[in-house]
């Protein structure tokens, strides 16, 4: 007998006032729904369709029904009028008419969300009694002019729909001065300085303004100075955020000063700024705590700046200053940094490595050791330099020493033979 009725529901998508209250007369229930829980309602708001609704609304339905939820998401019309990439004038009018019959605003969905989060308009949010947030909208459109106008100073703490607090947007503004004057402005205005609160898309402001400045093998000294300063100041104020900086895999630390969090997170702050090897930013941020660690890809920052040609030595020695192991990321299974310049035969990488505590009999794959590698790549000077760091010359590996494998290249490897037997 139900399926009778299902006819209400394409009336409310076609936005037939007549025929839905037509069957409506003929005895449908005004609460029927389709198989997840929709309803006219539902489909009438979704689609803007205002005559649909006019004729839905004129049966005088309860609070209730208003307010109904489908079975999906536990969306109520509401929400999916907020939702919907339909025309918005009439999904606008639609919610205006819900609200004025009785529909209740604060009804959450099934993840905790009113209907006025999901909301991307501000003439949307207006309807569903939520605040408009002229500051955040001047920011995103970059037409704030660092002064606050009547009713703004009272947004300072407030997030819009996808998270981003005043300082997300800030960090987002260009050019760089605009940037951080907007940011001084509101931490001298006393707004909430949570440097490590992160958006809907898990990025903090950190990780905003390193998208938006940073610059391609920028070096210009001194151009993040007063960003540097700014962060010096929101930190004061944090006393207690450096002591959490280790808290591994919490969410709200995505960066925030740790650069520490699960590589299916996304880059940190800090990896990004080493991607686009910004030295003088890259500074800024570990200057101010942030540490090195695995980006999206797993990799650090110091595999960054060694995969990077020619090899900027002071980028590697500032990754090195965030904390990363110089070893790299060494297993069975992987090279360690070491390894890969030994095999190659990259004597500058393989000095620096060395200069800063790499381990030259470490194993990596194979069970082999950077020497190993170096003799079996014929390598002579890097060779050279392992044995002159430490490395062991006698160890094996799969059963065979560095002169076993120079020895198995042929002429290849006779000046490295030679090297060998001349230390027995």
């Amino acid at each position: 007998m139900a399926e009778q009725w299902d006819k209400i529901l394409s009336l409310a998508q076609k936005n037939d006032g007549a025929g839905i209250k037509a069957i409506l007369n003929a005895g449908c229930p005004i609460t029927h729904g389709n198989r997840v829980g929709q309803t006219a309602f539902h489909i009438a708001c979704l689609w803007g369709n205002t005559e649909a609704m006019e004729a839905l609304l004129s049966f005088n339905p309860s609070e209730s029904v208003l307010n109904g939820q489908n079975k999906i998401s536990g969306a109520t019309p509401l929400h999916c009028g907020a939702n919907s990439n339909k025309p918005l004038e009439g999904r606008v009018e639609c919610c205006k008419l819900l609200v004025a019959a009785g529909a209740n605003p604060e009804e959450k969905d099934s993840y905790g969300q009113t209907a006025y989060e999901y909301a991307n308009d501000d003439k949307l949010r207006k309807v569903l009694g939520g605040r408009i947030l002229s500051l955040h909208k001047r920011l995103e459109e970059g037409t704030f002019d660092n002064v606050l106008e009547e009713g703004e100073e009272a947004q300072l703490n407030d997030a819009d729909p996808e998270g981003h607090t005043v300082y997300h947007l800030a960090a987002k503004m260009k050019p760089l001065s605009a940037s951080v004057d907007a940011m001084n402005l509101f931490m001298e205005k006393m707004a909430d300085t949570l440097l490590s609160e992160t958006c809907n898309d898990g990025k903090t402001l950190l990780h905003y303004f390193v998208e938006t400045h940073g610059e391609d093998c920028s070096t210009d000294t001194g151009r993040y100075s007063a960003f540097d300063s700014f962060l010096k100041a929101a930190l004061s104020k944090q006393p207690n955020l450096k002591s959490k900086k280790l808290d591994l895999g919490a969410r709200e630390f995505v960066d925030g000063l740790t650069g520490e969090a699960p590589p299916e997170l996304g880059d940190t702050a800090l990896a990004k700024a080493f991607k686009s090897r910004d030295y003088e930013l890259a500074k800024v941020l570990i200057s101010n705590g942030c540490r090195g660690g695995p980006g999206e890809d797993g990799r650090n920052c110091l595999d960054t700046v060694f995969d990077s040609k020619p090899v900027n030595f002071e980028m590697a020695a500032l990754a090195l200053q965030s904390g990363e192991s110089v070893d790299g990321n060494i297993s069975k299974k992987s090279n360690g940094l070491l390894h890969k310049a030994a095999q190659r035969g990259f004597l500058d990488q393989i000095v620096f490595l060395l200069e800063n505590g790499a381990d030259p009999n470490l194993r990596g794959r194979q069970d082999m050791t950077p020497v190993h590698l170096a003799a079996r790549g014929c390598k002579l000077d890097a060779l050279k330099a392992l044995i002159e760091g430490g490395g062991e010359w006698k160890l094996q590996a799969g059963g065979k020493s560095a002169k076993d494998m120079a020895e198995s290249q042929g002429d290849r490897g006779a000046d490295v033979l030679e090297l060998l037997m001349a230390m027995e």
